[in-house]
């Protein structure tokens, strides 16, 4: 109980075809546009609010594969290529862990690490892998010289030894816009016996007072309302999944 599964061998059935570089990759392309969108959103609330979407949306196929990816060797690099945007990733750390990785795209550059830690607990006698992400991603937007920065939340696999295995979010993720000072605070919620998974969050400006509300889930929908004008503007909605989206 309690012990670092990273330097521990798990059979390979409990992994897929992919190392974590890749896996790193597939995610934080998920939903691509959504940062796009930002790098040309003059409104810096509604630009968090876009940021805060496209972080979202790289949990949403958490859904469908919740099968471990390999660990990359030391110095392992994945580099892909595309019209939309250039990304390159490197194992930087193999104890602990850490990968690193760059993206450059359209008027904006996405940047972070990942250094996890997973330990493995009861669960109610179901068993429970608890993973601990230290990583913060950076998004620089070229158009208004600013970062925004958003951490992760726990990930939290459930039901490992008994009854249906699968993945959801706990504690809170914070995101910050370096250059204006506005900063959100968002709170994973599991799902329980009468309720799914949701999120709730508030976004300040830069003196502090609460200017939008954010409601949703990682595993559908998020929404930012003006708490004033009660206006709703749609940060991330799921994209429609092709049948084989757990493959």
């Amino acid at each position: 109980m309690g012990q670092d599964l990273t330097k521990i061998s798990l059979p390979v059935v409990l992994s897929e075809p992919l190392s974590s570089l890749q896996k790193c990759c597939d995610n934080t392309n998920n939903q691509e546009e959504l940062v796009s969108q930002a790098a040309q959103e003059p409104d810096s609330m509604k630009r968090l609010g876009l940021t805060i979407g496209h972080n979202i949306s790289q949990f949403n196929m958490c859904k469908y594969r919740i099968k471990k990816p390999f660990n990359p060797h030391l110095g392992e690099t994945f580099e892909l290529v595309t019209e939309d945007f250039r990304f390159i990733a490197e194992q930087v750390s193999h104890h602990p862990p850490v990968s690193a990785y760059h993206q450059q795209g359209k008027n904006y550059t996405l940047s972070g690490f990942l250094d996890t830690k997973s330990t493995f607990g009861f669960g109610g006698g179901k068993g429970l892998m608890v993973v601990n992400t230290k990583g913060v991603q950076d998004y620089y937007y070229d158009k208004f010289e600013e970062t925004i920065s958003c951490n992760r939340p726990v990930i939290n696999i459930r039901n490992l030894v008994l009854s249906t295995l699968y993945i959801d979010f706990a504690k809170d993720m914070y995101a910050v816009n370096h250059a204006t000072g506005e900063r959100a605070i968002l709170n994973f919620v599991e799902r329980g016996w009468t309720c799914d998974s949701y999120i709730t969050g508030t976004m300040y400006d830069a003196d502090g007072a609460a200017k939008y509300n954010i409601t949703g889930s990682w595993m559908n929908k998020l929404v930012m309302t003006n708490i004033d004008t009660k206006e709703e503007f749609v940060i991330w909605e799921e994209p429609e999944q092709p049948k084989d989206a757990a493959r």
